[in-house]
């Protein structure tokens, strides 16, 4: 603030911006203000914790003091502003020095939070935490300051403006959402709603959810959607679904993350089950006949997923022994030949492909030329279940070699003849004729040769062979080759010598990498080198992303994987869910299959626990202090129950006597819950036992209560005040009924009162009385109420006759029990129950026992008992009737079901409701939430919120008219819906002008815009 002229006004104000992305404008107009502290909500602990700021407005020349003008106009050295208290200081030496403090209750927007164990705040509406959500402007508080001359003229105003900024506070998942259950050929689509995710702005409405940054998530078993609102759906692929049997279900969970506006989170986990059911056993088969080979394919279904893996699949020709095909997916089929499994898919059906080569040593015998039908099925077995294909011919062509031809005369030796073959016959049953030497013909020297026909010698030429058929074992990591074959690292690469079932190690395959290896047969003297087959030995699978479930202390380890505690033995079969202690490893692999590799192994570690509860027990106000959210259990962990703040040690069940309750922190998405705390609550301590002396005579109070200490108290019968006892003995008393009770301290429940009686001396005394009866509180709607016996017991030194009993202004509760004709000196009777009368309202009933003994004397007995109202159904979500630029209407929702109470609306979060379902004044193009609920009754609390409903009001525009003019007026000339001013800054002086700023906020086409018109009109001869 600069120095100024005695008595000049200058006019302190401040143009603020009416939108975010409003610019910033500079005028030519004589204004200053002071800026005030900028308040910032700290991470914790709320606005109530924000400590006042102190600062100095600029001294002014010769001013003496400052004063403030509130928005209201009302003046002073403290005032209070729009969100505060602002007032000068007390330091006489700083008369400019002021103090502002930030009232919590005044915010607007504010919402009440709490914090659980772990200090964690959350939107709670009964919390105890005055909280200001992050705003994408800060709130500004401006007070008017006026400095004074030592006459109380005005020397100058002025104006401080102090910044108030909120932070945000991170999603917060109150619990987990009920797990989703599905079956198998029955429930095959189910749905939810995250309603117990809540932000501290705007409620739930403002949070997006996802599951891996995406709304839409394909899974082994089916599909789960996201919606916008928090909704969920759970779609199963029922085919995939029908791997699984009666005994076997599938588990997937999704772990849901919630973020608000500003990028925070919450997550929470939903858990599905499957159930499976037993499907009947079926075959089908194809085969077709190629080049000699026989190949095709046969399925089957009705084994469920938990058997498939070891399912046997055997094959039997022409009635003989069944072959078992082997883990390499060979079998040697007596009659039939090889069979050679070339893959395997289990989709629903299980479908092996095949190639069947027949054995050269049966089609050798088939005639040369003609071809030989077999027969054969096939039969898969598991579980105690077998099922049978349907026979199967085959026809088998012959691979005998043909006839030999006929033989030529050759001219007769004159030497020992050579050997000769003998002819060829066609094979018929036998296997093909081999070379036999002819015996040795001794020559005769004299004799003529006779010529005899001799077959000449006739070279076998090598036969080709197919390419092997080779295949990768999975499971054993070898590959089926034999030693008749030879391989080759890479293509065009030296060819090496295999020896049987090589492992895959050989290949220099460690599962890092794919490899490429060819295997060929090698030639020999009957056979020519087959040509090559490829194959790709493919990478080892990744780990797999298992997860603990913190919440059942276990991960869900599914068929076809395996576990273990040892890194280096994870052989333990899956499918079943593993408890996990604390901060135990285990390891889990995917196991091999027909197709693939077991996986690399996973480690997986579970969470620590989170820190066990501190209860306590507030012996004075016979509360339990607990941080939420502690739940407790009273039957000894079988079932939890949430705690609340400041809840009555009665609610978890003590009664007086001594009990031990089971307290702890449930899980959280990152530790399991917390061990067990065992709180022990212990008796209230008995009565004491004390003793009286009388007045000498009435009047004289010198009656006395003895045997009483310091740690006691003591009140007249009847008084509500207590008086602590000073010493052993408290003296001075008169004649009448008196209580004594031991004081509660930090460890001890107050005890129960002892009731006692002091007479003077000129006659005998009755005194009666009754403990007041305080029945637990019941819901509305309750059934009949246990009754609960009471105690009259007689103090005085004679026996009292008792006139009239009963419950006086109050017809809520029932005596039971014929009324007493007295009671003796010195005894307690307790033959008499009182009990609430069934279908009470709401509210607190009570009513007084009362009982007229000897000559009018009055004994009584207050009765308590609580009503609270019943729980309501919720509605459902507010739908959409209309919608304009300024107004949405909705449909009305009925009445509720439960209790006949209407529906209420609101749009701001659940702030302010309203019977009308027509919201107007709301800004053009803008997205707001309505939720609903029905309102409180007489027996009935109000209920939750609905799910929102989303709806973004129409767009509009607005079009300025007129052309700038030295007129003092302007037109300004709205189109549909019209623009309203929403702020005027007020009216500036310049010499030789005076205008006032107007700010329009409207819409221009589909961009929000601020429009700031400058009214210029009139002269002025000062600044």
């Amino acid at each position: 603030m600069t120095y100024g002229k005695k008595n000049t006004l200058r006019n302190i104000s401040a143009v603020t911006a009416a939108l975010a992305m409003t610019a910033s404008l500079i005028l030519p107009m004589p204004v200053f203000a002071d800026t005030g502290s900028s308040i910032q909500e700290p991470d914790s602990g709320g606005m109530s914790s924000v400590q006042p700021v102190s600062g100095s407005v600029d001294p002014v020349e010769n001013a003496v003091s400052y004063t403030f003008t509130a928005a209201d106009g009302t003046q002073g050295t403290t005032v209070n502003t729009a969100y505060g208290t602002i007032s000068i200081g007390t330091d006489p030496s700083d008369p400019a020095a002021y103090i502002y403090t930030v009232d919590p209750t005044r915010l607007p927007g504010k919402v009440r939070c709490s914090v659980d164990s772990s200090n964690t705040p959350y939107v709670d509406p009964d919390g105890s935490i005055i909280h200001l959500p992050l705003q994408d402007t800060p709130l500004s508080d401006t007070v008017s300051v006026l400095a004074l001359y030592d006459d109380g003229t005005a020397a100058e105003d002025g104006s401080l403006t102090f910044s108030i900024q909120g932070v945000n506070y991170a999603p917060y998942n109150v619990r987990q959402p009920d797990t989703l259950q599905l079956s198998e050929d029955g429930t095959v689509t189910a749905s939810g709603s995250l309603n117990d995710i809540f932000s501290d702005d705007e409620g739930f409405a403002n949070l997006t959810f996802s599951v891996n940054d995406s709304q839409t998530v394909e899974g082994t078993y089916g599909k789960l959607v996201l919606g916008s609102d928090g909704s969920y759906e759970y779609d199963l692929n029922n085919d995939a679904a029908q791997a699984l049997s009666s005994s076997v279900a599938a588990n997937p969970s999704y772990t849901i993350v919630a973020t608000d506006c500003h990028g925070a989170t919450a997550s929470t986990v939903l858990n599905i089950v499957i159930s499976g059911k037993d499907d009947p056993l079926e075959f089908s088969q194809d085969l077709t006949l190629t080049n000699g080979d026989l190949t095709g394919t046969v399925a089957y279904h009705g084994i469920d997923q938990q058997s498939q893996g070891s399912a046997v699949l055997s094959i039997c020709a022409n009635g003989g022994t069944p072959a078992i095909v082997d883990d390499s997916g060979s079998a040697a089929v007596s009659g039939l030949g090889t069979f050679q499994l070339t893959s395997v898919s289990a989709e629903g059906w299980t479908e092996y492909s095949f190639v069947i080569t027949p054995d050269t040593a049966i089609t050798d015998q088939i005639p040369y030329g003609t071809q030989a039908a077999v027969g054969f099925y096939f039969t898969v077995s598991a579980n105690g279940s077998s099922v049978q294909s349907n026979s199967l011919n085959a026809s088998l062509t012959s691979t005998a070699p043909a006839p030999a031809p006929s033989p030529t005369p050759t001219a007769p030796a004159t030497t020992t003849a050579p050997p000769t073959a003998a002819p060829s016959t066609p094979a018929t049953t036998t296997a093909p004729p081999t070379p036999t030497p002819t015996a040795t013909a001794t020559p005769t020297p004299t004799a003529t040769p006779t010529p005899t026909a001799v077959p000449s010698p006739t070279a076998t030429p090598k036969q080709d062979r197919q390419a092997p058929a080779v295949a990768i074992n999975y499971a054993a990591e070898t590959v089926n080759c034999t030693s008749e074959m030879e391989y080759s690292i890479g293509e065009g690469m030296v060819f090496q010598t295999c020896s049987d079932h090589m492992s895959l190690s050989s290949f220099r395959w460690d599962g890092t990498f794919a490899a490429n290896v060819y295997f060929r047969y090698k030639g020999t003297d009957v056979y020519n080198t087959s040509s090559a087959v490829e194959i790709i030995i493919p990478v080892r699978p990744n780990a797999p992303a298992l997860n603990v479930n913190n919440y059942t202390e276990s991960v869900e380890i599914p068929q076809g994987y395996s576990y273990g505690t040892d890194p280096n033995n994870v052989n333990t079969a899956g499918y079943q869910n593993v408890s996990l202690a604390p901060e135990q490893t285990v390891y889990a692999v995917m196991n091999a299959t027909d197709s693939q590799f077991r996986s690399n192994i996973q480690v997986i570690t579970a969470p620590k626990r989170c820190a066990a509860p501190n209860v306590t027990v507030d012996y004075y106000n016979e509360v339990l202090k607990v941080s939420l959210p502690t739940q407790y259990s009273l039957d000894n962990g079988v079932s939890w129950h949430d705690c609340i703040s400041g809840m009555p040690v009665t609610s978890v069940g003590w009664n007086g006597g001594a009990v031990s309750v089971l307290f702890h922190n449930p899980a959280t998405d990152t530790q399991y819950q917390s061990d067990n705390e065992t709180l022990a609550i212990p008796a209230r301590p008995d009565r004491p036992s004390v003793k009286t002396t009388n007045e000498s005579y009435a009047g004289k109070k010198d009656g006395t209560i003895q045997n009483v200490s310091t740690a006691m108290e003591v009140r007249s019968s009847g008084s509500a005040t207590w008086l602590g006892c000073t010493g052993n003995t408290v003296t001075g008393l008169s004649a009448g009924s008196y209580q004594v009770r031991i004081k509660a301290t930090g460890t001890s429940f107050r005890s129960n009162p002892a009731d006692c009686a002091i007479a003077d001396q000129s006659g005998s005394t009755r005194i009666l009385s009754v403990d007041d009866i305080t029945f637990k509180d019941a819901v509305y709607g309750y059934a009949a109420y246990e009754k609960q016996t009471f105690k009259i017991k007689n103090t005085g030194n004679a026996d009292a006759t008792i006139t009239d009993f009963k419950i006086a202004d109050s017809n809520d509760f029932d005596l039971d029990g014929v009324k007493p004709a007295g009671v003796p000196a010195g005894y307690e009777l307790d033959n008499w129950a009182i009990a609430p009368k069934t279908g009470l309202e709401p509210g607190t009933h009570t009513g007084t026992l009362v009982l007229t003994y000897d000559n009018g004397a009055v004994c009584t007995a207050k009765i308590t008992f609580v009503v609270t109202r019943a729980e309501q159904n919720v509605p459902s979500t507010p739908q959409l009737d209309s919608e304009t630029a300024s107004s949405i209407t909705v449909k009305e929702i009925g009445a509720s079901s439960t209790s006949n109470a209407a529906a209420v609306y609101s749009i701001d979060g659940g702030r302010t409701w309203q019977d009308s379902t027509v919201f107007s004044n709301l800004a053009a193009g803008t997205q707001y939430s309505i939720i609903s609920r029905y309102i409180k009754t007489a027996d009935y609390k109000a209920s939750n919120n609905s799910p929102a409903l989303t709806v973004v009001t129409m767009k509009a525009a607005v079009t300025p008219a007129g052309t700038p003019t030295s007129s003092p007026t302007a037109t300004i000339s709205p189109a549909e819906p019209t623009a309203t001013p929403k702020s005027s800054t007020g009216t500036q002086k310049k010499k030789g002008m005076d205008w006032t700023i107007w700010i329009i906020v409207g819409v221009i086409g589909v961009a929000a815009a601020a429009i700031i018109v400058v009214l210029r009109k009139g002269k002025s001869t000062d600044d």
